[in-house]
């Protein structure tokens, strides 16, 4: 349940007049949050950090399970894999 905003408020932004609008909404003219002073960014943005974070940690996790394999070659059968062949 949301509470309806008390006071005349305007968004330190833009200016535009921020009454009637609920808690957790964000300015309607430029987007910016009115209580943390934080712009809500586009939602094409927001995917391609997503998709990009994803891509990262997928990278991050692709590097040590080669290097672990690597280790466990070396350890268990006494394979170097980093050596040149």
């Amino acid at each position: 349940m949301s509470k309806e905003l008390k006071i005349p408020l305007t968004c330190f932004s833009c200016g535009y007049s921020l009454r009637g609008l609920t808690i957790p909404d964000f300015c309607p003219e430029c987007g910016t949050d009115p209580y943390t002073r934080r712009v809500r960014r586009p939602t094409w943005l927001r995917v391609i950090i997503g998709v990009l974070w994803v891509a990262l940690w997928l990278m991050a996790i692709w590097i040590l399970a080669g290097g672990f394999y690597a280790l466990f070659e070396y350890l268990v059968h006494g394979r170097n894999l980093l050596a040149n062949a």
